[in-house]
């Protein structure tokens, strides 16, 4: 026999509050209310209370974590990281002028963006703004451009090393 976590209206408010236990033990920081507004949800697309019968605390645990995952973080507002800007002590390679903050225990941080520093910047710049124009070649893969023939890219790579010498005389 399973136990129904949220066996009515006057349970929820303890329910909800014992989600919102479980979600900072992950370390998982949520605005007020938004777990209430979860279970809300969560009811209505279940059917109502009786269609969540069946549905013990692990599930709502894990029904509302989900919910979480495909949260925009951003749009939570909900501040996970030290308001706090004084610098740690004893860091290791601090530049004049730089901050560094000692982050401890938990936190879960949305990515929002990354870049691969082994490729060029312009090459990945062009690629997430969609400005592959045939009129702009990549230069990530000049090999594969020429067909791969040696003989070409030693020719191209000698031909712009001497227009370069001839280009580049001082007066």
């Amino acid at each position: 026999m399973t136990v129904t976590f949220i066996q009515s209206t006057t349970h929820m408010e303890a329910s909800i509050n014992q989600l919102n236990s479980w979600l900072i033990d992950q370390a998982i920081h949520v605005p007020d209310g938004w777990t209430e507004a979860c279970v809300q949800w969560l009811v209505e697309e279940h059917g109502g209370l009786n269609g969540c019968a069946q549905l013990t605390k692990a599930d709502w645990c894990q029904l509302i974590y989900e919910q979480w995952i495909h949260a925009d973080l951003h749009n939570l507002a909900c501040p996970v990281l030290p308001a706090s800007s004084e610098p740690a002590s004893g860091t290791v390679g601090q530049s004049v002028g730089s901050t560094a903050l000692k982050l401890e225990g938990e936190l879960c941080l949305q990515v929002v963006g990354l870049f691969n520093i082994g490729d060029s910047y312009y090459g990945q710049l062009r690629r997430h703004e969609g400005n592959l124009s045939v009129n702009l070649p990549s230069l990530d893969n000049l090999d594969a451009d020429l067909g791969g023939d040696p003989d070409l890219t030693q020719m191209t790579v000698q031909a712009f090393s001497q227009h370069n010498m001839v280009g580049s005389s001082s007066f």
